[in-house]
């Protein structure tokens, strides 16, 4: 029993950094082709040079000129010229349960596997409960994994330029000497 608290804080703790991201594009070429291929139905927030929002935007498009959207129950198309667009952030949740829960499944398997088969007391033997663990912990694991992956949480802000703290936070090395 010991052994399963630590490994299930030892989960919670490495899964428990991971449940936001966030990404900045810059809207040039490439920006404007990854933001015209979002889905159509994703809703989206766009800022602008004058620091108004327009939340729950759809249907956005971005071509050399002008951004274009769909306001929230709108039928009717709004744009503006891209020098006026400061930023469009489209956030999401729910988008990685699947990974989630294989990641999950994967972990309890393997931890799960070695706990029962360093269980000498089963009557099943080494074999049988390393089986046994690595089901039981393989399934909670899994469990753990779609919690998590249906929590995460993600935005992406395509910008007309990235922002200084970002820039400098890219630089950071993640390991110092």
């Amino acid at each position: 029993m010991k052994r399963c608290t630590i490994l299930i804080l030892a989960l919670g703790t490495l899964c428990g950094g991971c449940a936001t991201t966030h990404r900045h594009t810059v809207l040039d070429d490439a920006g404007r082709h990854a933001l015209n291929g979002v889905h159509p139905r994703r809703t989206a927030t766009i800022v602008l040079d004058n620091g108004t929002r327009i939340d729950r935007a759809t249907r956005i498009r971005v071509t050399d000129e002008e951004t274009s959207w769909y306001p929230r129950g709108g039928i009717l198309m709004q744009s503006v010229p891209n020098d006026r667009v400061r930023e469009v952030i489209i956030s999401g949740r729910g988008r990685n349960a699947a990974k989630g829960m294989l990641n999950g499944l994967l972990i309890g398997a393997v931890a799960g596997a070695l706990v029962g088969a360093s269980d000498d007391s089963g009557m099943a033997g080494r074999s049988g409960s390393a089986l046994a663990g690595g089901v039981v912990f393989g399934g909670l694991g899994a469990f753990t994994g779609l919690l998590v992956g249906l929590s995460d949480a993600e935005t992406h802000h395509f910008v007309n330029e990235v922002p200084p703290a970002v820039k400098a936070a890219s630089r950071v090395p993640l390991c110092r000497d």
